[in-house]
């Protein structure tokens, strides 16, 4: 929140490439081009800057336009699923 990103961090994530429409948490609906699965202490917030697929020909940065959270009980993980612009 602010007028710039904060310190870059590596997470460990799972990226769907896939294009869906969704809506975001101020009602609209948006097309999103990525999924990411991040920990869901990772703390992401809409508005972030996300580097996908690091280190191939397929890097790219994009925004996170909304944010959902997945918590399950133990044996399964929880988890925040980002929507990527």
């Amino acid at each position: 929140m602010g007028n710039g990103y904060g310190s870059s961090r590596e997470l460990a994530a799972e990226v769907k490439d896939e294009q869906r429409l969704i809506r975001t948490a101020d009602g609209s609906e948006a097309v999103s081009s990525s999924t990411v699965t991040v920990p869901l202490e990772s703390a992401v917030s809409p508005g972030a800057l996300v580097t996908v697929w690091a280190g191939t020909s397929a890097e790219r940065e994009s925004s996170v336009i909304a944010v959902a959270r997945e918590e399950n009980p133990p044996p399964l993980p929880s988890h925040l699923i980002l929507s990527l612009k």
